[in-house]
């Protein structure tokens, strides 16, 4: 009996063997070949007009926005603020506001000095450490500061700046050095005063005065910003602020090919004054099915809100202020790139605008360039 069991276990797995595999051919034939996806191309290419571009940006916006969904992006918050400081001129860092007073001069030069690794010939790049053989450019923390090197006995730092923002990347061009920061800050507004559920006004009704919610304040989207200061370092113990510019956009890395300054930034294009779900809830109550039905009313504001934006509104700007014996000039706000030196992906979505922007650092009033 043990030996005829064997074999008939034998002789089944045989069978199934067999059968599977006369299967798995008949289902291989029968099926049709994968369907080919679509090749996408990465080129940028230019929208046929200013209307397309601003069509096409709200489309962007829309979908955007929808994917986020506004009742969890925007959270609920009392205060915040990340940029580290106070913004404005930059001080020196002593009590008295004055550069430190300069070392006893020594007549020693140095003969050889190295300087910033790069990966293209001709093309520098930026870093926390610059020097021309006779001076050192540091870059630490928020401080600018200038340390005489040569002669080494009588090294010393002759001057200290605190720009109150941390310091991403220095360069130096003959006697310009061109410091660049960028603080970030995420904004906090008051809620708007809003109309309780069931108020006239329906759906998507705008926020109403009269009404305020009990929020402290809304967490809005973080703001980043990119900022170039040139110095003019000829007198090493004295550095003379001759500009600043403000960028929008995070930095995503920067070069110097002779005394032009190339910056690469990120912005994300984003409704300028969002409303919230809060900004519609009652404030002597809740409720999930209050607060589903003023998320509905956000929503439908919120995209009106989009769909009301003109392409002026959505292309961002950046500021330029010109300094003249450590005086600040009239700062002047200009858009940061024409809206007909914009591109946008052939294949593929999105509302980020990466920016390639161009500055002469050895002017006087440098021309910036970008797209």
């Amino acid at each position: 009996m043990f030996k005829l069991h064997g074999r008939r276990s034998i002789s089944t797995l045989c069978i199934l063997f067999a059968l599977t595999t006369l299967s798995a051919c008949s289902s291989s034939g029968d099926n049709p070949l994968p369907v080919s996806q679509p090749v996408l191309s990465a080129k940028l290419v230019k929208p046929a007009d200013s209307g397309a571009l601003e069509r096409w940006l709200k489309a962007e916006l829309v979908k955007s926005y929808q994917y986020r969904d506004v009742r969890y992006y925007y959270a609920t918050m009392s205060s915040v603020n990340t940029t580290g400081g106070t913004t404005g001129v930059p001080t020196y860092g002593s009590t008295t506001g004055t550069p430190p007073a300069p070392q006893t001069s020594g007549s020693g030069t140095a003969d050889s000095y190295s300087s910033t690794n790069v990966q293209e010939q001709g093309v520098d790049e930026g870093d926390l450490v610059k020097n021309d053989g006779s001076y050192i450019y540091l870059a630490r923390g928020s401080r600018f500061l200038i340390l005489k090197g040569q002669p080494a006995e009588q090294a010393a730092v002759i001057s200290d700046i605190d720009l109150r923002e941390t310091i991403s990347e220095l360069h130096l061009a003959g006697t310009r050095v061109s410091i660049i920061t960028a603080p970030y800050s995420a904004g906090i507004v008051a809620p708007a005063t809003s109309p309780p559920i069931g108020a006239s006004g329906g759906t998507g009704a705008a926020p109403a005065a009269g009404k305020s919610t009990a929020l402290a304040g809304v967490m809005m989207p973080g703001v980043a910003t990119t900022k170039v200061y040139n110095y003019d370092v000829s007198t090493p113990n004295a550095p003379a602020l001759l500009s600043r510019f403000e960028f929008p956009g995070f930095l995503q890395g920067s070069r110097r090919i002779n005394n032009t300054i190339y910056l690469i930034t990120n912005h994300h294009i984003d409704l300028p004054s969002p409303v919230s779900a809060w900004d519609y809830m009652p404030s002597d109550t809740f409720s999930m099915e209050f607060y589903n039905q003023a998320s509905a009313m956000a929503s439908a504001e919120n995209l009106r809100r989009i769909d009301a934006l003109t392409l002026a509104e959505m292309i961002p700007s950046y500021s330029r202020t010109i300094y003249s014996g450590g005086v600040a000039g009239a700062t002047s706000v200009s858009p940061v790139v024409a809206s007909s030196d914009i591109y946008i992906p052939e294949s593929g979505n999105g509302s980020d605008l990466s920016l390639v922007i161009a500055m002469d650092s050895a002017a006087a009033d440098p021309v910036v360039t970008s797209s």
